[in-house]
């Protein structure tokens, strides 16, 4: 059985469609205008949360693997629908979110203030020109500005900084930032994506153009400068993946769709949470809910992926589907898809040394 307990906790994607264009997210081409295969836009049908047939829930996030709520075509009603179904607070934040908070009117961050609940804002930097170096299509200002609607309507806000080479130096500030405009606590998290350029023996970050053209580097956080001229290797990055492009075969991540030895701690299992994406799929978490490889994934362990459909099913009835026990056997002999190895096992070495030596901070701000 994978979960020894009933569901407590569901990651709820509100939609697919983002304003940013961060480079190490999977919707993009590394900050291009180019989105990945296959991906389709759209929102989580506020209609189908009737399928969701959990009647209590101690935590519902509201993020998403590609989409962000202030793009959702009605933010409000699906909030509301949310607190219709299962509360906005008891005697802790029910309801939670991540946003990247660059979008939307005072009026609608005040109504989320109001409801008591807790949000998360990704703010990378303590001018715009830092911020925008990786949340591309966003204003600080804005960001600011929304977060102070929210916090002075009652809201319980948290600064979450990622960290890279760039803006390290600038979280003392941003501390304080956070401080004097009311946030509760402030979290700094080390960027780990950095598992398809090496420059000079280093892994690096390339933020491209919408030619593919690199646009600028992003390096792991106490990095040393990166030397010597990289023109050779901009250009030979771009003729990558304007020929995969071309082809339709762009590679988003380097996990395999096989299985691999390997010793998972699957975080998701051992607290009880599950994952729905946009789209309506059920997964145990948003890893997995990648739709370049949920297909592939699926014909490794041998299952239908069209089992987990709220379109087609209530969650208690995925719930029971044989995928489950198949996944938690895989985990229990080690031998284990190579999704889960990558992102929450010990394969992924360039990412297991950032956090060793960087380990994910978490700040009450008092």
């Amino acid at each position: 059985m994978f979960y020894e307990n009933d569901i407590v906790g569901i990651h709820l994607e509100p939609t697919s469609k983002c304003n940013a264009k961060c480079p190490q997210c999977p919707r993009n081409v590394f900050g291009s205008s180019h989105l990945l295969d296959n991906l389709q836009e759209e929102d989580f049908p506020i209609e189908l949360l009737d399928q969701i047939d959990i009647p209590i829930l101690n935590d519902v996030l509201v993020n998403g693997n590609y989409g962000d709520i202030v793009m959702h075509s009605k933010p409000k009603e699906f909030i509301e629908a949310l607190v219709n179904k299962w509360g906005a607070r008891r005697e802790q934040p029910t309801l939670r979110i991540h946003t990247n908070g660059s979008a939307l009117k005072k009026d609608f961050w005040e109504y989320l203030g109001s409801l008591k609940i807790h949000i998360e804002f990704g703010i990378d930097g303590i001018t715009n020109e830092e911020h925008i170096l990786y949340r591309q299509n966003t204003r600080l200002d804005k960001v600011l500005d929304n977060a102070k609607s929210f916090i002075n309507a009652g809201g319980e806000a948290s600064w979450a900084m990622t960290l890279f080479k760039h803006n390290q130096n600038s979280v003392e500030i941003a501390k304080q930032m956070a401080k004097d405009l009311g946030f509760l606590t402030f979290k700094s998290r080390p960027s780990t994506r950095f598992s398809h350029f090496t420059v000079s023996k280093q892994r690096v970050g390339a933020v491209l153009n919408n030619d593919f053209s690199v646009k600028h580097w992003l390096q792991p956080i106490n990095e040393s400068e990166l030397q010597g001229d990289l023109s050779l290797t901009s250009k030979n990055i771009q003729r990558l993946y304007q020929k995969q492009h071309a082809l339709g075969k762009i590679t988003s991540r380097h996990e395999q769709s096989k299985y691999v030895n390997d010793t998972v701690s699957c975080e998701v299992k051992q607290s009880s949470r599950v994952y729905v994406s946009a789209r309506g799929r059920v997964t145990p978490c948003c890893y997995l809910e990648r739709i370049q490889k949920w297909d592939k994934d699926c014909a490794t362990l041998g299952i239908d992926p069209n089992f987990n459909s709220l379109h087609n099913n209530k969650i208690s009835d995925i719930l029971k589907h044989n995928f489950w026990n198949v996944l938690d056997n895989s985990i229990k002999s080690k031998k284990v898809l190579g999704t889960c190895s990558f992102n929450c096992g010990t394969s992924n070495k360039a990412k297991l040394n950032i956090l060793d030596k960087n380990p994910v901070q978490y700040n009450a701000i008092s």
